[in-house]
């Protein structure tokens, strides 16, 4: 098969979930034998795209530069790379026309313009991969409610959810069918057991006000003797950085897009998102590794945890703004937090070897062998069908 993939997104490098997931489906398609290309965002602006350049220098991957877009090749998939919306779309659409493909998968596409360029040149040749409700066009994790997108969306060839919990709020809130898929690939291993009791820091990925910062903050300043990591990434405004840089305990660590890095000098996974989570992998890329997780209680965490402690409460955001923060993101309203939940959790596992390494077996027997039906098969067979 011929696939064409497009998010208006970072393609690589990429500390974003979903673009990352989204890369290694594309990488694992092309390991079968088909023909992958990807029309994505490089970076924006001037600056970042220098940075860009370096990063991809350091992996040895041969950028080739044109006025409007770059080239590289990497892991059998050719990425086409620019560094604006507007020429992503336009990109896409040439790109249609010339590369001729089988079936288009779309990515993370806020606007829909994306999709809407694939159903006129496509129509019943188009999947689209819901990962995240913030920008799915209704419903209560909405940003922003749109019936134009919602009518798009509703004539796809296939919606793929990324859980039960987006493929039941797809169908609740925009009356439209979708299939749950494995999309999240994390390989077939096996993993390391990188759990290790008293060693390590009580670590958040992506502290931003979205991901649960305020529970980072207070824990922080309840339990000043734990030592805890803030890993920056694609949420983290300069205000967030600010008060984390106020807080003794909490040291922030250079973001990567290797899991195990990260997961090698963390003791505990603090994933306490206060959004509409749609189902962070970051769950099951610890679980597999033998690091505990404390996660919050919100959209599909539950069926990241595959029944392991501990899911705790919080107080969901229902409301953004229309305005914008430095990122571009809309600014939610953070509802209060009852941390005594977390703190008690936190101290149960860091104050027992014995809670500790049972929560780290227990999650890694988990996690692997829900990730044995975690492969590329379902999602190819799907694909077939529609070619």
């Amino acid at each position: 098969m011929r696939v064409l993939f497009s998010q208006n997104m970072i393609y690589l490098p990429t500390f974003v979930g979903a673009s990352k997931s989204n890369r290694i489906l594309l990488e694992a398609l092309a390991a079968r034998g088909h023909e992958c290309e990807a029309v994505v965002i490089a970076c924006r602006g001037d600056e970042r795209h220098t940075a860009f350049y370096e990063e991809m220098k350091q992996r040895g991957i041969e950028v080739v530069i044109r006025p409007d877009y770059d080239t590289f090749d990497f892991h059998d998939v050719r990425v086409v790379a620019t560094t604006s919306t507007q020429s992503l779309v336009n990109i896409f659409r040439d790109e249609i026309d010339r590369f001729r493909p089988d079936c288009v998968i779309i990515g993370e596409d806020p606007g829909y313009r994306l999709l809407d360029i694939a159903q006129m040149r496509c129509s019943d040749r188009v999947v689209f991969l819901a990962r995240t409700t913030l920008t799915l066009p209704f419903g209560p994790g909405s940003n922003k409610r749109d019936a134009d997108a919602t009518r798009k969306l509703g004539q796809t060839a296939h919606i793929v959810a990324v859980s039960e919990y987006v493929k039941n709020y797809i169908r609740e809130y925009g009356n439209i069918n979708s299939v749950v898929l494995p999309i999240c690939l994390n390989g077939p291993g096996p993993f390391p057991n990188l759990g290790k009791y008293g060693d390590g820091f009580v670590t958040l990925i992506n502290p931003c006000a979205y991901k649960g910062l305020s529970i980072l903050v207070g824990l922080a300043r309840m339990l000043p003797k734990v030592e805890f990591a803030a890993i920056p990434t694609w949420g983290t405004t300069k205000e967030d950085r600010a008060v984390l840089e106020g807080i003794p305990n909490i040291r922030i660590l250079s973001p990567s897009d290797d899991i195990e890095t990260i997961l090698s000098v963390t003791q505990l996974l603090l994933v306490p998102s206060l959004w509409a989570e749609a189902k962070a992998n970051v769950i099951t890329e610890s679980l597999l590794r033998g690091v505990p997780v404390l996660a919050s209680d919100v959209g599909g965490n539950a069926e990241a945890m595959l029944g392991q402690d501990f899911l705790l409460p919080v107080e969901e955001i229902t409301n953004y703004s229309n305005n914008f923060d430095e990122h571009s993101l809309p600014i939610a309203t953070i509802p209060d937090q009852d941390l005594e939940p977390w703190r008690q959790a936190l101290l149960a596992t860091l104050s027992s070897p014995e809670v500790y390494y049972r929560m780290s077996q227990s999650g890694q027997a988990a996690a692997t062998a829900a990730n044995l039906h975690n492969t590329i098969a379902p999602l190819e067979r799907l694909l077939a069908n529609i070619c």
